[in-house]
């Protein structure tokens, strides 16, 4: 056996000694679905062999290339143009592609029920036809979009044409996706296509569209909205779970109890055991949602699940249930051998979120993309905290305010009831508001972020701008890549003084040697308000300059360097495995490791041992 394969049989090892979290049943058969958090048992997938066809000359529209006729080329879905595994690899592809799927629609499938076509996500613009007839478009590379095609699907054989028009505007949010011609520096493959599955539903002619669940540990006490489509309102809603004792548990709602407000329908009720959802202890409550007609009987049916647990701040600490969160995080960019930003066997998902906790880490930092409902399943399922953080756009415009405000938006809905998310991030280290040193509008503009997530979701925190400069947050967290781990040491005990997290205009000079100086935490005219602090970005050892000692060697200094410093309330390091062209993983691009995963555990768990006794000591003090 090779060195790599036995690195690779370790880390298989490591990580199945993992999966012995107690999943229910109901939650195990949603794992495979597009969308585990919500979805139907009658789905349609119309993933794998699409025909493909690129529009260099855009004349597609024009010669009605959205008709019947056959395209001459193949391309695998969901995988973006550009991935191998789509069969196209195509590294620069036309600014305007089409792909076309041909299904069949049985009559049992729609007999006396809606159908939904589902996209998980296209980038950047769809438009969408079906037989023909154009069903509508979406703005967007990250955030889901769906059609009622009841009455345009036919019994027997259908076609779906899809347009896709991408391009390399700084304008748009992008995340990593490089601007230029081809990769450099920090930025990555373009994305073009479906690179997240497309599906069917079979719905009630009444629906469930959508759900808003919120949840106190305390009382036991479930609030649910749910967003309704179709002719009228139903007569009753049913909620069906599991009991962390295995105890089924049920409650039915109409008349007064079914509150309705516009296309909302709200109920609310009492769980009578209540098991909080941890990193250590990730429960999650089975959920079934039904609408129900006046003669009981269900017209539209949705699995789902939900957990009970809180994040709050006190006394500057961060609180998860009530208890103090050190957060070990990685890192994670969400890219994958040979799909890109998909992953061959879905199973890959989970097999991430197994090696992070092998690693000793209890969360990642979602970076510069928008990840796939089924990795935010088993985040949720095995237990990984969540920073979800809006892939970026790059050149201050009104466009690039528009699209980064209304996509965003789009993604908070999609994902709020996902227990694992303790964290949004609209923005990442000035990224498309470079000017807002000079400029009170991009200040506001970061402001407007903050405020807008806020009022989405106000039972998590909100990082306005991670990094640095940031105007309006709960957490101010901190990026640094400081060349040796004593000046990090040195720089942190000056952030000891408030004074010295305020913007600098010498900061301006002194950050073009990242190696050397970090950047002002705070943006002009901002005073710190004794928000937690973590340093959010670190290490990148072997892409950025740092101490000429090992992996682990480099590792085990920084962290502990973060870890013995009281300010800090946890770190994210980068990253969890090479991306691309930076070769800075704790992992390689295949997932296997570097270093033994041991000896990245101990140092995470002495990071975590410091932090614990540190709070001991805190409550001593509090209470003699």
């Amino acid at each position: 056996m090779s060195a790599r394969q036995t690195r690779a049989a370790a880390a298989k090892g490591m990580a199945m000694n993992l999966t012995g979290e107690k999943i229910n049943r109901q939650l195990l058969k949603l794992a495979d679905r597009p969308r585990p958090d919500w979805s139907r048992e009658s789905l349609l997938l119309l993933n794998g062999e699409w025909e493909y066809r690129e529009d260099g000359l855009g004349v597609g529209r024009l010669d009605r290339w959205s008709d019947a006729r056959a395209f001459d080329k193949t391309i695998e879905v969901p995988f973006c143009v550009e991935s191998e595994a789509s069969g196209a690899a195509v590294k620069n592809p036309s600014r305007v592609v089409w792909m076309k799927k041909r299904f069949r629609v049985d009559s049992a499938f729609r007999r006396g029920r809606s159908l939904i076509l589902n996209f998980g996500a296209a980038d950047y613009e769809a438009r969408v036809w079906l037989n023909g007839k154009y069903l509508g478009s979406h703005k967007g590379g990250y955030s889901p979009f769906s059609f009622d095609i009841t009455e345009t699907a036919s019994a027997g054989e259908n076609a779906l044409a899809v347009r896709i028009s991408d391009s390399r505007d700084p304008r748009i949010p992008r995340g990593k996706q490089t601007f230029l011609h081809k990769p450099f520096s920090i930025f990555y493959s373009t994305v073009t296509g479906l690179w997240q599955p497309v599906w069917i539903e079979a719905a009630g002619l009444t629906r469930a569209a959508g759900a808003r669940v919120d949840s106190d540990p305390d009382e036991g006490r479930v609030r649910l909205s749910v967003d309704l489509e179709g002719p009228e309102p139903p007569a009753a809603l049913r909620v069906s779970s599991t009991l962390p004792s295995g105890k089924a548990f049920s409650r039915t709602f109409a008349g007064g109890e079914l509150r309705m407000e516009g296309k909302k329908a709200q109920v609310e009720f009492i769980v009578p055991e209540v098991e909080t959802w941890s990193p250590d202890r990730p429960r999650l409550n089975p959920m079934k949602i039904e609408l129900m007609d006046a003669r009981s009987r269900v017209v539209d049916a949705v699995d789902s699940y939900f957990a009970f647990r809180t994040v709050a701040i006190s006394g500057g600490r961060i609180l998860l249930n009530g208890k103090p969160l050190y957060q070990k995080l990685l890192l994670d960019q969400g890219f994958f051998p040979s799909g890109h930003y998909t992953p061959v066997d879905p199973a890959e998902f989970r097999r991430d979120v197994e090696l992070a906790k092998a690693m000793g880490f209890n969360g990642v930092r979602k970076h510069q993309k928008i990840e796939d409902p089924r990795s935010l399943f088993w985040c949720d399922a095995l237990g990984l905290l969540v920073w979800e953080e809006m892939p970026s756009a790059f050149l201050w415009s009104a466009k690039m305010r528009g699209a980064l405000e209304s996509q965003w938006r789009e993604i908070v809905a999609r994902d709020r009831n996902h227990p694992c998310i303790i964290a949004w991030v609209p923005l990442n280290e000035s990224w498309g508001v470079n000017n807002l040193i000079f400029s009170s509008a991009a200040r506001d503009f970061v402001a407007r972020m903050y405020d807008i997530t806020k009022e989405m979701d106000p039972t998590r925190l909100v990082v306005d701008n991670s990094g640095f400069e940031h105007v309006k947050t709960d957490i101010v967290d901190l990026h640094h890549y400081l060349g040796t781990a004593q000046k990090a040491r040195e720089w942190h005990a000056k952030l000891r003084d408030p004074k010295n997290m305020e913007f600098d205009y010498a900061n301006l000079l002194r950050r073009l040697n990242p190696a050397e100086s970090a950047v002002c935490p705070l943006a002009p005219g901002v005073k710190y308000e004794g928000q937690p602090m973590l340093v959010s970005e670190y290490g990148g050892f072997g892409f950025y300059k740092a101490e000429d000692k090992s992996l682990i060697e480099n590792f085990r200094d920084y962290t502990l360097a973060i870890a013995e410093e009281d300010i800090f309330q946890g770190y994210c390091y980068t990253q969890f495995y090479d991306t691309e062209q930076e070769r800075n993983g704790l992992l390689n691009f295949d997932r296997t490791p570097k270093i033994p995963l041991e000896e990245i555990r101990a140092v995470n768990e002495e990071a975590g041992r410091i932090a614990a006794e540190r709070d001991k000591e805190r409550g001593r003090n509090r209470n003699g």
